[in-house]
């Protein structure tokens, strides 16, 4: 489609190029067979030029639906990951071993909270793109967006529970 614009631009630029020899009275008749031509022309690149800038909107949102895919995959691995570091059931034996498990914790924490914006815009891209959808593969992304959800908050009560035991555990080796 490039290739025929660049032909059409490079038809325009000659009939331009005679323009100027066909204002001439003797050269009437040829001023509007080029007047046609080049309105035909004219035409033909706009409807072109539409045709491809839908289609560039269209792969710009399937390579953005592609990359959200890929983000999705990595965020569900990683949350996976996090849920089964977080249902550990590590019991300390030691003082030390109690405020070690402790501030590991509190690392993943800080971990899960710096994912946080990244599950919120997933979300809200996920949400935007799956509303209205009855097609089966969007219902699907919309299955795994559900799961998603869950699992986040999940994974964020696993972790107050997992705190609340830990501190336990820590006043538990603090009174020994």
């Amino acid at each position: 489609m490039n290739f025929n614009l660049f032909i059409l631009a490079c038809w325009i630029t000659l009939l331009i190029g005679h323009f100027d020899t066909l204002q001439s009275w003797e050269h009437r008749k040829d001023l509007f067979i080029f007047l046609k031509s080049f309105f035909s022309l004219n035409v033909i690149s706009c409807f072109l030029l539409a045709q491809l800038k839908d289609r560039d909107e269209k792969l710009g949102e399937a390579g953005e639906l592609q990359r959200f895919l890929g983000n999705l995959d990595h965020f569900q691995q990683w949350l996976s990951r996090t849920q089964t570091t977080v249902a550990s059931e590590d019991a300390p034996n030691s003082l030390s071993d109690a405020e070690r498990l402790l501030n590991q914790h509190q690392q993943l924490k800080d971990e899960i909270d710096a994912y946080m914006p990244e599950y919120a815009k997933m979300k809200d891209f996920g949400d935007h793109v799956t509303e209205g959808q009855s097609d089966p593969q969007y219902m699907f992304l919309a299955q795994r967006l559900s799961a998603l959800d869950d699992g986040w908050k999940e994974l964020l009560q696993m972790w107050e529970s997992r705190q609340q035991g830990l501190s336990q555990d820590l006043n538990l080796q603090v009174h020994i």
